[in-house]
């Protein structure tokens, strides 16, 4: 052999060494090799490969620096295997490839594989994450992302449905099914519940009993609870809620002048209560109808004609807050304004006669006679036969026997027929029940304004 041949196939033995030592070194400290080869497998499928043909060949100058230069990263890897190694400059390929000497050499000494494998000295660029094309996936692994590869990354991008499965969260439907916490509308509509059940623990406490008589016999009951079923009774549910709490006050201010003078008072009252009219009692319980400070007897009626009657028209006795007022709304009461009601001449006869022991005369047209008006518009007097005079209360009360609705009417005879056409329903003193409702509806009145209307001179506390 010669001695030029010796020495090259000595150099060559010795440059093979070199590259075997540091791909073992480099081999064990980079543990994510054969990821990056596998990663480099799929990149030549999907038809991107990572390297160029060109690259497979190295200038015969340049070996001679290559050596040199991977013999001080062999010895520099074996103090610190990674920080040793030269970072690859952005946008450049690994220089990974040999000069055509060396791969012949390594053919010679089998260690081809480990020579071409030996892109693990420059896959180190992993540590480089900012080398696109060293796809940093295994040191970010954020790459799946980026790289939308269906078979790398979709995986976890579909798996990262757990988070979309935080589905789970919109199954927090639960927590929407906290309707029970929307349903707690009975929260809200325990507000009229609360205030409107007929027990004595949902009244105001300060309203305290009152005392009544039905039926023959006294009772005693929470205000709440008596005040509901009278209003109930007297107006209903059909009423305005104005009107329902303007009843409220007068009923209470009512009964509670009654009980504080030693009367339990005879009152009309329904068992069943509705709960409009509990919740306009509940808004209400306990105040009163006030005159110069004290409680008034706030007496009330159904219906009046176009004005109230005063105290004194129907019972003889002077009440400050009990006098005639005008009401503008009267006439809208088509049931009770100018309602009619026909005798017959037998019937009208046996009824004055049975009350005042007269003899009638045999002209009919002179049996009735109204004699004088208050200026309400009420009855004051009527001439019978021209003989015997009534007040206009006692033809309504007891001639009549309340079979007319009011003793503000007219009369007219007629075909041998007595036609009462009446104005009102009731004594008509005091709240008109149909006119406060009237007030509230086409008014616009509160339940205060509605009582210091009918109450004159009284406040409402």
């Amino acid at each position: 052999m010669k001695k030029g041949s010796l020495a090259g196939f000595t150099a060559a033995a010795l440059i093979g060494l070199v590259y075997t030592a540091v791909y073992t070194t480099v081999g064990e400290t980079s543990p994510d090799i054969s990821e990056y080869i596998a990663a480099n497998a799929v990149s030549a499928v999907e038809g991107t490969s990572f390297f160029d043909e060109t690259d497979l060949f190295i200038p015969q100058s340049e070996i001679t620096k290559s050596t040199t230069a991977r013999t001080d990263v062999t010895a520099a890897t074996e103090k610190n295997p990674v920080s040793a190694i030269p970072e690859a400059q952005a946008g450049t390929k690994p220089n990974v490839i040999m000069s055509q000497a060396a791969v012949q050499t390594a053919a010679v000494t089998t260690t081809t594989p480990k020579v071409t494998t030996t892109t693990p000295v420059t896959t180190t660029t992993p540590v480089t994450t900012t080398t696109p094309v060293t796809t940093t996936t295994p040191v970010t692994t954020t790459t799946p992302v980026t790289t939308t590869t269906p078979v790398t990354t979709t995986t976890p991008v579909t798996t990262t449905t757990p988070v979309t499965t935080t589905t789970p969260v919109t199954t927090t439907t639960p927590v929407t099914t906290t309707t029970p916490v929307t349903t707690t509308t009975p929260v809200t509509t325990t507000t009229p519940v609360t205030t409107t059940t007929p027990d004595e623990t949902h009244a105001p406490s300060d309203a305290g009993t009152l005392s009544y008589t039905l039926n023959g016999r006294t009772y005693t009951d929470s205000a709440y609870n008596v005040v509901c079923r009278v209003v109930e009774r007297e107006m209903g549910s059909s009423f305005h809620e104005e009107a329902l709490k303007a009843q409220a006050v007068a009923t209470y201010s009512f009964i509670k002048y009654k009980n504080d003078h030693g009367i339990s008072p005879e009152l009309l009252m329904r068992d069943s209560v509705s709960t409009k009219v509990k919740n306009a009692v509940a808004e209400v319980i306990g105040e009163g109808v006030y005159y110069n400070g004290s409680l008034c007897e706030a007496v009330y009626s159904a219906s009046q004609g176009g004005a109230s009657a005063s105290a004194s028209e129907v019972w003889g006795g002077y009440v400050p807050y009990l006098v005639s007022v005008e009401n503008e709304y009267d006439s809208f009461d088509t049931s009770n304004y100018g309602r009619k009601k026909v005798f017959t001449e037998s019937q009208m006869r046996s009824y004055l006669e049975s009350y005042t022991g007269l003899s009638l005369s045999s002209d009919p047209e002179n049996w009735i006679e109204i004699d004088s008006r208050y200026d309400s518009g009420y009855v004051k007097n009527v001439v019978i036969d021209g003989k015997k005079t009534v007040s206009g209360r006692q033809m309504r009360e007891k001639v009549l026997n309340f079979k007319i609705y009011s003793s503000n009417f007219e009369v007219d005879y007629k075909d041998g027929e007595f036609i009462f056409t009446t104005y009102g329903y009731g004594h008509g003193v005091g709240l008109s029940q149909v006119g406060a409702n009237l007030y509230a509806t086409k008014g616009g009145y509160d339940y205060v304004e509605i009582l210091e209307h009918y109450y004159s001179g009284a406040t409402v506390r």
